[in-house]
Order: structure tokens, then sequence, then C-alpha cells
């Protein structure tokens, strides 16, 4: 069922969620309705509700624009515990949709028996409870319901921690149109070879390596720099014309200049990207300005995967 509202991640396993402070005052303190949070966006925003077997999801659009006109798409994908608002407005992704006018797609996970919402990504991350739910299928079927309403162009996901996994899992079964992927403290499977046949997908692998939940440096699951070096050995990049880049500012939390870039472009396969920003010293849930990382990650995604 699909219906247009007029006008219309964060989170981790095993421990407390942080709420983004954009989130609190955007949506207040706890999960809102999906018709709270869909009038929350109204005032500036077009926003179509999609309900899937009672799975609701939002298409949020920049004010007025035509469904004629072809748009990027970018979806949102939570970390466990969290929720799509809160995820998004972490990553400063709703500012953007009017700035940089592109789709984004609300989706949020399933419910576990302590009422977690959760991906089903990878073997080791996030459905501990074995409910097999089918997220690639939803995802997919979503988008081909937006496809109904809006003209799409290439697409991206941005997930945080779970919705990280689900990016890489996205990417891995190569999910129709994607061009790129950004994960944050995510990572993807154990096993390369699940990989090993998806389309070229350009790759930004955001990680703190003071992580203590999805360490930086490994457990069930590869080293932050061992899945970016597997994704561009993958798509045949040039690792001898790897690119340093300029330090970033990532996590207000930490003085200084904080991020290192690395990037891999020559000689990947169809033009894509893969970039690594390791924040030295940042935690799991980096303390981002909200504005700042919005205009980085849409930025990199339309500019640099979207090439």
């Amino acid at each position: 069922m699909l219906r247009k509202l007029g006008i219309l991640g964060l989170g981790v396993p095993l421990i407390a969620i942080i709420v983004a402070l954009g989130y609190l005052f955007f949506f207040g303190e706890t999960e809102p309705t999906f018709e709270d949070a869909t009038q929350q966006l109204a005032s500036d925003h077009t926003v179509y509700g999609l309900d899937l077997e009672g799975r609701r999801a939002a298409l949020v659009a920049p004010f007025g624009s035509d469904p004629s006109q072809e748009l990027p798409l970018i979806i949102a994908l939570h970390g466990y515990g969290s929720n799509v608002w809160e995820h998004s407005q972490y990553m400063g992704l709703i500012p953007r949709v009017n700035l940089d006018r592109f789709l984004l797609l609300m989706p949020n996970g399933t419910r576990d028996s302590d009422g977690n919402r959760f991906w089903n990504a990878t073997d080791y991350c996030c459905d501990f409870e074995d409910s097999e739910v089918d997220d690639v299928q939803y995802l997919r079927s979503l988008i081909d319901e937006a496809s109904e309403l809006v003209r799409l162009g290439s697409i991206y996901a941005v997930g945080q921690s779970n919705g990280g996994f689900m990016s890489f899992r996205l990417a891995c079964e190569s999910l129709p149109g994607l061009a790129g992927i950004v994960s944050l403290a995510g990572t993807t499977f154990s096993d390369e070879s699940r990989c090993a046949d998806a389309a070229p997908v350009s790759m930004l692998q955001i990680h703190g390596d003071a992580d203590d939940v999805i360490l930086y440096d490994g457990d069930e699951y590869p080293r932050a720099p061992e899945t970016v070096m597997r994704w561009a050995r993958r798509l045949g990049c040039d690792f001898n014309n790897a690119e340093t880049l300029d330090d970033i500012d990532l996590d207000v939390a930490i003085q200084g200049v904080d991020t290192r870039v690395v990037r891999y472009r020559q000689g990947c396969a169809e033009g894509v990207t893969i970039e690594h920003w390791r924040i030295v010293g940042g935690e799991h849930t980096p303390t981002f300005d909200s504005e700042l990382i919005g205009e980085r990650v849409v930025g990199w995604l339309l500019e640099e995967a979207g090439r």
C-alpha cells in the first residue's frame, strides 16, 4: 500500500544507545510514531508512505519536487537498537535532502524479543535470534514501490554499525542500481567468497580506531583496513597508487584534526572509488556535528561514488 503524505542506527549491541542531540530536538526522547515523524518532516519536504506487509517506511523528497525528475536515492540504515529517524538525524541526512536534492528512503528494521530493532545483515550481526527475516528482499521491494512513485537515479546506502553491515550485504548481493555505500563502524562478511560475484560499487569505510564494540582490528569479522583492501583488491584497484589525502576533522570530541584519509581509484573497475576514513581515537559512536557529517557523507556519495 502506498500513499503520499502531503507534505509530509545509531545504536549498538550490548551497550546503551547514545542519542544524538539533533534527534532529541527534532523528534523527542523516544522513537516517534510513524505518523508523528512524518508530520514533523511535513513542513519542508514531500514525503511518501510505503507499507509492505505492515513494515512502514518513509520516502522523503525535496519540497515540491517533480516526481518525474530523476533523483538519486539514499537508503538510511540504522544501528542495532536504534531507528531510522535517529540515524538520519545523527548522520545529518535529513537537512541535505533539500540542499543536495536527493531522495531519502527511511526504513526500520524489525524488532527482536527485547524490542531492539535490527537488520539481518551478516552472520555476525545482528539477527541474534535467528529470525531469518529477509531484509535484502524487503529493501528491494521498497525500492520497487518507490520507483512507482518517483523516478530513481543511482542508489546509495548509509549505515552505522548494524546498518553498516547491512550496507555491505546489499553491495555483496548486488542490489540493483546500487552505486555506492558508506559504512560507519560496520564491516563485511568474514567469508570473503560471499562477495566474490558482487557488482562494482564504490565504498567509504569510516571507523574509529578506539571502537570497543565493533573493533577496528577485527574479531569474528574483518578488521577495518582489511575490509577496504578486500574491496579494492576485488575491483582491481592499483595498490601502488593509493592516495593519502589531507586529514579531515570529523569527531568534535577529539581535539585537533582526527581523521586520516586513504583513497583507491587508479585502476578500479568501472571508475569506482574505495576510501577509508580512520578516526584516530574515535569510538563506536563518534561525536559528530550533524551538519558537517551530512555534508561530507552526502557529498562523497554524489561526487565520488556518483562519478
